[in-house]
């Protein structure tokens, strides 16, 4: 195998809460007929940059698995934060639309990662400032979480999405957490010895990268999603067409899934998939299973891009992937944890759950209501008291006593990938 095994990442990976494993909900910007959709992908298609503004190197915060950036709509004195999103339109709240947006200016149809689909209305920013980059006429779907869903923990705001990145290139350096926004991929860093992938996209309206990967009879599709805080996914229908089957007894996890279409229960099984990445090859990978993602185009997320400097090249519709490894190698993907915690709206639950963990042969199941973590109580938690935990640092170990009195000391998944031949 290529992966080095001696890696450690500068953070752990598997944040309290694990969003579906596909973060933020891979929203795709769905053809249908009809006038508002049209004047709705117009708007989506007009938002630009003043190239002047560039470059810019600008900090974001890493959270939960999920990079933070902060924004300056036209007319407002104080910067709002948005979840940095590829794999997304640009998504505003209700609250953001009211303070700082025009009239809807049409309506698109959005399918989630959950599989629904839904008719949202578009708004148009007049500027939004990163930095000093300006970009104007941002045009984003009103369409963000409800108060109650895990994620509104991370902005209020929404995401700044690929509607908006496909006018620059946006290079991800996730170790100094910084983001440098440039015209040109001329004179960067991290550029001519990385991986380059070729990359396409379904339209302006929402360009979201889409790359391919060799792997076993053929090729994976992955949408290119930095609002994820998920590996490599992708639907079971997709290994099968390259001549691999999911063995049911792998590595497996139940998950409660937050998106923007609320929260869902799925599983999730593991293959081990010998990938080629750009000719870098990558043997018996971790690849999620998800039937509800969208057959033919599978999920890369944070996860996975962390372990690279990341610069996306849309003028020139090309992918650089410079791996951490010394050698050039792709890292191996840290094990995830035996269990991680969500929020259902009224309690702190059991949000993730790895199949045959210890804690989950002693009785933890998904979606238990955890009433203390690490003799702290949340009994009678708020969703504040939730969100501190979901946004602070994660420990590597913590203890949970669930409503039921039983209490379970939580560590990472020793073993997990093993049965994949590594």
């Amino acid at each position: 195998m290529s992966g080095s095994g001696e890696h450690q990442p500068h953070r752990r990976r598997w944040p309290w809460v694990v969003a579906g494993l596909a973060g933020i909900a891979v929203v795709s910007v769905a053809a249908y007929a009809g006038e508002e959709q049209d004047e709705s992908l117009a708007a989506l298609e007009a938002t630009s940059v003043d190239a002047s503004t560039l470059p810019q190197t600008l900090p974001f915060r890493f959270v939960a698995g999920h990079l933070l950036m902060d924004a300056l709509p036209e007319g407002s004195t104080e910067p709002i934060d948005f979840i940095l999103d590829s794999g997304a339109p640009t998504t505003y709240s209700d609250r953001t639309a009211d303070a700082h947006g025009g009239e809807a200016v049409g309506q698109v149809r959005e399918q989630a990662i959950d599989g629904s689909v839904l008719d949202v209305p578009v708004i148009s920013i007049e500027t939004l400032a990163i930095g000093d980059a300006v970009f104007k006429d941002v045009a984003g779907s009103q369409n963000w979480v409800a108060p109650d869903n895990p994620l509104s923990c991370l902005s209020d705001n929404g995401l700044i999405g690929a509607n908006l990145m496909k006018n620059a290139v946006w290079q991800i350096d996730y170790a100094n957490e910084e983001v440098t926004i440039a015209s040109s991929a001329d004179g960067l860093d991290h550029i001519d010895d990385a991986i380059a992938l070729e990359f396409t996209f379904t339209s302006i309206a929402s360009p979201s990268p889409l790359v391919r990967f060799g792997a076993g009879d053929g090729e994976l599709v992955f949408l290119l999603d930095t609002g994820s805080d998920g590996g490599l996914s992708v639907n079971p229908a997709d290994l099968e067409a390259i001549g691999m089957t999911v063995d049911p007894d792998g590595p497996a996890a139940d998950v409660l899934g937050a998106g923007i279409a609320g929260i869902f229960e799925t599983a999730l099984t593991y293959a081990g998939v010998d990938l080629d990445i750009g000719g870098t090859a990558a043997e018996a990978y971790p690849v999620a299973t998800l039937p509800t993602l969208a057959e033919g185009q599978g999920n890369i997320g944070n996860e996975f891009l962390d372990d690279f400097v990341v610069t996306i090249d849309w003028p020139n519709e090309t992918l650089y992937l410079d791996p951490v490894t010394g050698d050039g190698s792709i890292p191996t993907p840290a094990v995830p944890a035996q269990a991680t915690l969500s929020w259902d709206g009224e309690d702190i639950v059991v949000g993730s759950l790895a199949r045959e963990s210890a804690v989950a042969q002693a009785g933890l199941a998904l979606g238990s209501v955890v009433e203390n973590v690490d003799g702290v109580d949340y009994g009678e938690a708020s969703r504040d008291d939730f969100c501190a935990l979901f946004t602070g640092e994660t420990p590597a170990r913590f203890a949970v006593t669930t409503a039921d009195g039983e209490s379970y000391e939580v560590g990472p998944a020793d073993g997990f990938y093993d049965s994949l031949d590594r």
